[in-house]
């Protein structure tokens, strides 16, 4: 028979079982031969009611086995099996039997699910601490041993019962979970909630320690920090913080005193203190001499007083100089001006506080008179003059015994004047004594004699430049002399240039005297040049004169005496000839050149090819070219034949008709024509549009000429032919 072999091995049901330890399960009574075999196995303490037993088991089949009178399911050679316990000690019995007998195996499991009780001894008030450590304490008691101890995963050592350690807090909130764990797996654990935060830290901003405060009602300043709310107290009066701000105005009593201020919250509390001293009473000043409103002659004073103060005096002044005192008392000399003297005694104490006293004493002096205007030995051209000074303390000014007028330090007079020289005395009076000085001026009315010698008065004159001549003489010395305004150099005898414009013109010279008398001599010139234009005609004195018009007529600029459509104003600005209807001789008429007319060009009716090129202004005109473009006469010109015949007086215009007619060739753009000048008018008698050159014979002449409306006498004899310019 096979041997048989059986386990049993316990797994507990709930989370949290500790970590099993291993028991043989004890063996039964023995087993008849060929009966199963099994195993148990199990750990002696759990902390869960119920266990799955699972093990193994051998033997002939068919087979049962059961764990304390439960059925375990059986695959294959291991079994499970579902086993309540009770609290304490149990006894787990696995049977398994088959048809050859019964084997048994017994184990001892106690069930344990008290969790260990954690006691923690570290506390804190309000659960709230300043401190940035923390020294925990405590115990753990449980009826099993202690496997494992920790604080928030930190691992603690435990001594008899006892743990105690060290933890960093952080600021704000601590959560502390000191947890334990007995041989069963129970867990205990103990919590302490604990804050840490900042005791307060105050601190006053103004007024500065140990400092001088002129006033008895002070603003105290500063700053109150710390974690949470804060209660916050200055000298005992309860005081808001903002922000970590706070402002208070306290009453303080006079003298040196302290300002407190206490800070609380529920980390602690913080102090600040602050000395200071209150001045808010100024220096007594008092000025013994000399008396206010007293009088001296002397020209400085002893200033003698005292001056009291409960702390000290830092600055003492008269009249601005710095003075010691001595005792409370002081003195100091000053010095007077003339008249009234204000005498200023300044004191300040440590804290700033100011005071002064005042008087008034008058220096008296005789008094001063100055003369501004006018200058000694001075040249007067009136019959009175008005003299003006300063003067100080005068009573009265009087002039030559003439009282004058005294307004603030100056004074004026008016006095009469003989021709000649004339003496003054002023004297300046008061109280005290009189001031007197003098002055002499000569009276001068007479002005300076001023001749022209060149130009003479009327003179007409053709040139523009003019030398002035003459001279300029006077008693005393003349200071000024003037042509039209202009300054000209001192002298005696003068000759200057003058530059005259057309028509008439004035030239004055003026010298004034050192007196201020003034002389004037004057002489108008008529100027009339060649460009001028007197009668205002648009024609120049040079046009009129050449073409016979009358310079002084200011309507003859307007007439056409040429008929050609230009007036003569035009002519003469234009350079031809007022009087001749073609001044050029280019075939158009002046007026046709200086403005479009039939042909469109604006020629030059001085210049018989206008643009240069070779052909006359009339001969492009009557071709119908353009006068002012010098590239249409490139060609070549040939005149091949010439004739001329006289006609009777027209019937139209009652004048003879003389008739120039020419045939002429270009080549180039092979143009030809037969042009006639009947009258000096140049007209186009034909044009053919064929090569090579074209022949007028006498008897073609007169048909162009019947054409023209004219009728050709008997023919004269061709001039020889061949080419002609």
């Amino acid at each position: 028979m096979a041997r048989w072999m059986f386990r049993l091995a316990l797994a507990g049901c709930l989370a949290g079982a500790a970590t099993p330890g291993v028991s043989l399960g004890q063996t039964a009574p023995a087993s008849p031969p060929g009966a199963p075999e099994l195993d148990l196995l199990a750990p002696p303490l759990v902390n869960t009611n119920f266990l799955q037993v699972i093990g193994s088991v051998t033997g002939e089949l068919p087979l049962t086995v059961e764990v304390n009178g439960i059925p375990a399911e059986i695959q294959g050679t291991n079994y499970k099996a579902t086993v309540p316990l009770v609290p304490g000690r149990n006894t787990l019995r696995a049977t398994a039997t088959n048809a050859r007998g019964t084997t048994s195996r017994e184990l001892v499991v106690d069930l344990d699910t008290s969790p260990p009780v954690v006691t923690l001894e570290t506390t804190r008030a309000g659960g709230a601490t300043s401190e940035t450590q923390l020294n925990l304490e405590g115990r753990v008691e449980d009826a099993q041993p202690i496997e494992k101890v920790d604080v928030n995963g930190r691992p603690l050592e435990l001594v008899a019962g006892r743990f105690r350690v060290m933890l960093e807090l952080e600021l704000g909130r601590n959560e502390l979970i000191v947890t334990a764990r007995d041989a069963a797996g129970n867990e205990g654990n103990a919590r302490l909630s604990l804050e840490r935060g900042t005791p307060p830290r105050v601190s006053f901003e103004t007024p500065k320690p140990q400092s001088l405060v002129t006033s008895k009602s002070v603003t105290a300043t500063g700053k109150a920090l710390g974690s949470g709310p804060l209660e916050l107290t200055v000298n005992g009066a309860a005081v808001e913080v903002i922000d970590g701000r706070f402002s208070t105005r306290l009453t303080l009593a006079e003298g040196a005193t302290t300002l407190s201020a206490v800070a609380r919250n529920r980390f602690g509390e913080g102090r600040a203190s602050l000395a200071l001293t209150i001045d808010a009473s100024a220096p007594s000043v008092r000025i013994e001499e000399p008396v206010d409103g007293s009088s001296t002659t002397a020209d400085s004073i002893r200033v003698r007083g005292r001056i009291d103060d409960a702390l000290s005096v830092s600055r003492l002044t008269v009249n601005g100089q710095a003075v010691t005192p001595r005792n409370g008392a002081f003195s100091s000399d000053v010095p007077l001006k003339e008249g009234s003297n204000l005498i200023s005694v300044d004191a300040r104490d440590s804290a700033g506080n100011a005071s002064s006293a005042v008087v008034t004493v008058s220096r008296g002096v005789p008094p001063t008179i100055s003369v501004t205007e006018p200058a000694s030995e001075a040249l007067i051209a009136r019959d009175t003059v008005v003299l003006r000074g300063a003067t100080l303390r005068a009573d009265r000014v009087l002039v030559n015994d003439r009282p004058g007028t005294i307004s603030g330090s100056t004074w004026t007079a008016e006095l009469p004047l003989q021709e000649g020289i004339n003496g003054i005395t002023l004297r300046a009076v008061n109280a005290f004594g009189e001031a007197v000085t003098r002055l002499r001026v000569t009276r001068d009315t007479t002005a300076p004699t001023v001749v022209i010698s060149s130009p003479a008065a009327g003179a007409l004159l053709e040139n523009s430049a003019l030398t002035v001549t003459g001279s300029a003489k006077d008693t005393s010395k003349v200071t000024s002399l003037k042509l039209n305004g202009a300054e000209l150099p001192l002298s005696t005898d003068f000759a200057v240039k003058y530059f005259l414009v057309d028509g008439s013109n004035t030239v004055a010279i003026t010298a004034t005297d050192a007196a201020g008398n003034v002389g004037t001599a004057a002489v108008t010139v008529l100027r009339r040049g060649p460009d001028s234009d007197l009668d205002r005609d648009g024609m120049s004195l040079a046009c009129e004169t050449k073409h016979g018009f009358n310079s002084d007529d200011p309507a003859d600029g307007l007439l056409d005496p040429d008929s050609d459509g230009m007036n003569n104003a035009a002519e003469c600005s234009a350079g031809s000839d007022p009087r001749k209807e073609d001044s050029d001789g280019d075939g158009l008429a002046d007026g046709e050149e200086f403005a479009p007319g039939r042909d469109g060009f604006v020629t030059k009716p001085t210049a018989v090819d206008s643009d240069g090129d070779g052909l006359t202004d009339g001969v492009e005109a009557a071709l119908g070219l353009s006068p002012v473009d010098e590239s249409d006469g490139t060609g070549e010109i040939r005149i091949r034949e010439r004739g001329a015949v006289t006609l009777p007086p027209h019937s139209l215009d009652g004048r003879s008709v003389r008739i120039e007619a020419s045939v002429v060739t270009m080549r180039g753009d092979q143009k030809l024509a037969a042009l006639a000048m009947v009258n000096s008018s140049l007209r186009v008698l034909g044009q053919l549009d064929v090569k090579g050159a074209l022949t007028l014979d006498r008897s073609s002449l007169s048909t162009a000429v019947e054409e023209a409306g004219a009728t050709a006498p008997a023919a004269t004899p061709p001039p020889a032919s061949g080419p002609a310019d």
